[in-house]
């Protein structure tokens, strides 16, 4: 975000740009720091279903409800033009809230985004903490 001067445009155009960190970090989850795409390191906006994934791992629950209210309760925005964005696992993130929760968003955009994560060498993992 900072390296990108983005926030210089925006300013300019009035817009307000959100970024977060989605991953928990130090849980103490044996593993959750071993590999890029699981884990701390892994930008999948999902809420983990399977302990002890589950207790931490409250992304989407994160952007949808949490992050949501302290933007349009906090700061002067129109609710109704909300966007959400990702880059690689975070384009997949942004892609799947944006479906989920078509009411919440205006608009979506997705960089590079991994469009099937299931097919990624080695993300076969994800059913570890997120079940259909």
């Amino acid at each position: 975000m900072i390296k990108s001067g983005a926030q210089h445009y925006a300013a300019e155009l009035g817009l307000m740009l959100v970024s977060m960190d989605t991953s928990p970090r130090q849980t103490g989850i044996p593993g959750e720091a071993d590999t890029w795409d699981f884990g701390a390191e892994a930008g999948f906006y999902l809420d983990a279903t399977e302990q002890p994934w589950s207790k931490y791992y409250r992304v989407e629950s994160y952007i949808i409800r949490e992050l949501r209210s302290i933007i349009v309760n906090q700061f002067p925005v129109d609710a109704n033009r909300i966007g959400i964005f990702g880059h690689s696992m975070g384009g997949h993130g942004a892609l799947t809230l944006a479906l989920r929760y078509s009411e919440l968003f205006r608009s979506v955009s997705g960089f590079a985004p991994i469009c099937a994560p299931m097919r990624v060498r080695g993300n076969k993992k994800l059913s570890v903490i997120s079940r259909p």
